[in-house]
């Protein structure tokens, strides 16, 4: 089965593989981190890592899926609002990760 460039089925596919690489390049790491760290720094370094992320996360607050459902809404629009759309993004995420930080 081939899949067409830019079908449905093969971004979602392109998606999933993406996660899965990112999620086992993580366990990997914090397998490797307990391994040769010591308790106390592993448990400061994933406090650390979590409190990060509950920023990003709140500082997206659906940033990116919103420009994903945008840009296909805007297709007609041309390049040019495209690059507004992801300026204005940007922008955005900048500004509520300046806040939330």
């Amino acid at each position: 089965m081939r899949l067409a460039p830019g079908s449905l089925a093969g971004s979602s596919l392109g998606l999933i593989v993406g996660k899965l690489l990112q999620m086992g390049g993580g366990f990997v790491f914090w397998i490797a981190a307990a391994r040769t760290a010591s308790t106390n720094s592993v448990g400061l370094t994933v406090a650390m890592v979590s409190g990060l992320m509950l920023c990003v996360q709140v500082a997206l607050l659906g940033v990116g899926a919103a420009t994903t459902i945008l840009l296909h809404q805007h297709s007609e629009g041309g390049l040019k609002t495209y690059h507004r759309l992801i300026d204005d993004a940007i922008s955005f995420v900048l500004l509520t990760g300046a806040l939330v930080g």
